[in-house]
């Protein structure tokens, strides 16, 4: 607790320091939730909309697996505060994975298979959200106590880094096959889907010759 209840303080511990340090820890945990709610907003708000029309889905879904790789890592590894909120930009760069992966998994399924697909994202998310916080508070435990291999209270960061990375392998593999099938299916000549275009961008127009 950053802040001791009204019960537990002795009267020896009451003093102006004493009362300074908690106000100051209290403070420096308020400004790093507020860091991670701006970092979040401008991310999910703004950031998103503006990278996905120039760049495509493929190139943000990638770039923000890498983002949430690096800040996992980063807070894994941190051994100093400042360190660890080095992090919290980079992980808020991982919500742009969340839309990118949704818009490129919404065109390989028929509409009217819409419904089947959320449901199935849903139960997988709430899968993660029963077992996830079951294995990683049981890694941390193991790494913090006296028969750990190495003392290492990041090891629940930086599994979620090595989890994150296989994820950017497979998405790398799974978005470029669609990109080479979409190339296949469209001509880049027939100026629907340039062969070269990642996935998700928007093809141009297809210019027609006028005849003389």
């Amino acid at each position: 607790m950053l802040i001791k209840r009204g019960g537990d303080i002795k009267g020896s511990e009451i003093t102006d320091r004493a009362l300074y340090l908690n106000r100051r820890a209290f403070m420096a945990g308020a400004a790093a939730l507020a860091l991670v709610g701006v970092c979040n907003a401008f991310t999910q708000a703004w950031l998103v909309g503006k990278l996905v029309p120039q760049v495509g889905e493929r190139r943000v879904l990638l770039a923000g697996l890498v983002f949430g790789a690096a800040g996992f890592a980063t807070m894994g590894l941190a051994g100093i505060p400042s360190v660890f909120l080095v992090g919290v930009p980079l992980l808020a760069l991982w919500g742009m994975a969340g839309p990118a992966t949704q818009a490129l998994m919404t065109r390989q399924v028929d509409p009217r298979e819409q419904g089947r697909l959320q449901g199935a994202v849903s139960s997988l998310a709430s899968l993660a959200g029963i077992f996830g916080p079951a294995i990683f508070t049981q890694i941390f435990a193991l790494f913090i106590s006296d028969h750990a291999p190495v003392h290492l209270p990041g090891a629940p960061f930086l599994l979620s880094s090595a989890l994150l990375v296989a994820a950017l392998v497979l998405a790398w593999n799974v978005t470029r096959s669609l990109s080479r099938r979409y190339a296949k299916a469209a001509p880049a000549d027939a100026g629907i889907v340039p062969a070269t275009m990642p996935v998700g961008e928007v093809p141009p127009p297809a210019t027609v010759d006028a005849k003389p």
